[in-house]
């Protein structure tokens, strides 16, 4: 026993009082919530895929150089021959892909090439002294006309990225609130336990006080003496009750500690007092409204329905052949010197251009079909998650409300009770003063006031934390940032 008692004094000594604010626990809480952390960290992920989607869109420059060789053999009014070609080709080329389904290219290809042929039967050699140089000027574009042509389709991964950017805020934001209603309610919770402690040494004092009266009255004999073993009796209660409001508040400090990030040992002192319940009634249509606008887990479901539907839309026009048209021009020049083909190809003395169209059209289009019906049933069940989530938030908010309005009651009734309490005690001593009453009286008047005390403070503890879950259930809240 004695050194279970002495590891107990020992660690009750190794906590350091810190004195703490409810708005600074607040904003620790929100700087070391790993929940909020990991949320954060979602969101900075859903933004770099949203940049990913959009370089979809980006131009794309290119660079290219070439060295070949060939050998070949053919037929020639001479006879057979080989042929060795040897080139050496540079490129630049920008291309880029639209909204509107649209792909356009340039490309520009300098290029330089020797010949050099040989008779296979009488082994005579011909091999220009100069290289062929080449330009080539080229533009090219691609149009779709059925499947590509809906700017939707072509976004449809950006919107999609985006979608999921909302969604990650939106649970990001969540994930703020549940954190600051969690050291609410572990702040709270510890003024709570700290008025108990309170309360529960004042009871010991006042047992202390009374067993001191009844011994001397006992010892007067104006008690009998059985009345000794009642109020010690009485006073371990008393020590065991303040023991158990310590060690809860102990156990509180802690819990509060983990929220904070700390180390649990911290013997932290709630400064902060909860406020007074606010006059008046709610209107209940108009706090049920604010939670619909507000909440983020039912702007979640909003969110996932919206896109459930856009993914049907796109995954029926998805159904439609695949048809481009294709079409290039460009110009060309063939000289002995860079220079001159350039030169020629500028001039646009020898030019080129196609048109044409390339239809791809898939046989039984299972793939696209299957795709549709898939998007149907997840627009569905979107649909009635978040029918669901508007059901579940208003019954929440309800319930929440008639919470709230006997929590204020319970403080009323509370703050009365107190008074009355503090009255008798009041009429108890000036009885005493007059001869009227005696000790003992005036000890049990001081322990009914020290119960409506503890009764007031759950009823204030109570309320305030009613009004947390409100808060987080409407989406707004004292000391939340605009933005997690």
């Amino acid at each position: 026993m004695l050194p279970t008692l002495f590891l107990l004094a020992a660690s009750h000594a190794a906590d350091v009082e810190a004195p703490i604010s409810y708005a600074d626990a607040l904003a620790r809480a929100i700087e070391a919530n790993p929940s909020l952390l990991s949320a954060r960290a979602a969101v900075q992920s859903a933004e770099g895929s949203l940049l990913s989607a959009r370089g979809t869109f980006d131009p794309v420059a290119g660079l290219s150089v070439a060295d070949s060789r060939s050998i070949s053999e053919g037929a020639s009014q001479f006879g057979p021959l080989s042929a060795q070609v040897s080139g050496l080709e540079w490129g630049a080329s920008v291309s880029q892909f639209l909204a509107t389904g649209t792909r356009l290219g340039l490309d520009l290809t300098l290029a330089s090439e020797r010949y050099r042929y040989e008779l296979l039967e009488t082994g005579a050699v011909w091999e220009p002294e100069d290289p062929q140089y080449q330009g080539r000027l080229a533009f090219r574009v691609s149009q779709s006309l059925l499947e590509g042509l809906k700017t939707a389709w072509n976004l449809e991964a950006v919107q999609t990225r985006r979608r999921a950017l909302t969604t990650a805020e939106a649970e990001a934001r969540a994930a703020l609130l549940q954190a600051v209603a969690d050291a609410a309610f572990a702040y709270w919770n510890l003024r709570y336990r700290q008025d108990l402690e309170e309360i529960a040494e004042e009871t010991l004092a006042v047992a202390e006080e009374e067993a001191r009266v009844v011994a001397a009255m006992v010892e007067a004999g104006r008690l009998a003496p059985v009345e000794i073993s009642r109020v010690q009796a009485v006073v371990v209660q008393a020590r065991a009750s303040r023991l158990e409001a310590e060690n809860a508040r102990r156990q509180a400090a802690d819990a509060l500690s983990v929220l904070l990030g700390e180390t649990p040992g911290v013997a932290w002192i709630a400064m902060s007092a909860p406020d007074e319940p606010a006059v008046g009634t709610l209107d209940e249509a108009r706090v049920v409204e604010a939670a619909r606008s507000g909440n983020p887990g039912l702007e979640a479901a909003r969110i996932a329905e919206e896109g459930a539907r856009v993914a049907l839309a796109n995954a029926r026009h998805g159904r439609l052949p695949d048809l481009n048209l294709e079409a290039a021009a460009g110009l060309t020049g063939f000289e002995t010197s860079y220079e001159a083909a350039i030169r020629e190809m500028a001039s646009g003395a020898l030019r080129y251009w196609s048109v044409g169209v390339d239809l791809t059209v898939p046989m039984g289009n299972r793939g696209d079909r299957g795709l549709v019906w898939a998007a149907e049933s997840d627009l569905a069940r979107a649909r009635v998650a978040r029918e669901n989530a508007e059901r579940t938030l208003a019954e929440q908010v309800r319930a929440q409300i008639r919470t709230l309005e006997a929590g204020r009651e319970q403080v009323e009734y509370g703050t009365a009770n107190l008074d009355y309490c503090r009255a008798t005690l009041s009429a108890e001593k000036a009885r005493q003063q007059e001869g009227r009453a005696i000790q003992r009286d005036v000890l049990e008047a001081e322990r009914a006031v020290a119960e409506a005390q503890a009764g007031l403070a759950r009823a204030r503890t109570g309320y305030a934390l009613a009004l947390v879950e409100l808060g987080r259930l409407q989406g707004r809240m004292t000391g939340v940032p605009a933005a997690p």
